[in-house]
């Protein structure tokens, strides 16, 4: 592996698959060493850091200039949603609690486990003021 640089190390297979991908279209050859060792044994990504993104030498500087690139986002149509109560960018998933699962688990099983579902609804992280993500997908293209 003489000759290779790392230029970035990423959590999971899919980013650092992405970025070499990425980066082999633009004519940066990319190599992913660690891809089928960690992909088989996942307890390992932790000794080994994740998944490393290497480059040879002489493509160093273009690689990180693609990939900062990448990171960019493109010009946007305009500026995030906001809240129509309070005015602010934030938003969070809204997640419901199933408690008849839970009871029945609780009866079942002699143990509590509440059941957590995820929903379309999107909630304002400052005031808690819920829409729907078509809503806010509305709100962003305008």
């Amino acid at each position: 592996m003489s000759g290779l640089r790392n230029i970035r190390t990423f959590a999971t297979s899919e980013e650092a698959q992405i970025a070499a991908g990425f980066l082999r279209a633009h004519g940066v050859g990319a190599a992913l060493p660690d891809h089928n060792s960690l992909t088989m044994m996942p307890h390992y990504q932790i000794a080994l850091g994740g998944f490393r993104v290497l480059v040879p030498d002489a493509q160093v500087a273009r690689a990180k200039e693609l990939l900062t690139e990448a990171r960019t986002p493109a010009s946007q149509s305009g500026p995030e949603p906001a809240c129509a109560q309070c005015g602010a960018r934030d938003f969070k998933a809204v997640r419901i609690r199933h408690w008849l699962t839970s009871i029945a688990l609780l009866v079942g099983l002699g143990a509590f486990f509440p059941i957590i579902r995820k929903t379309d609804k999107l909630e304002c992280a400052v005031c808690g003021a819920r829409i729907t993500r078509d809503e806010y997908f509305a709100m962003e293209t305008q």
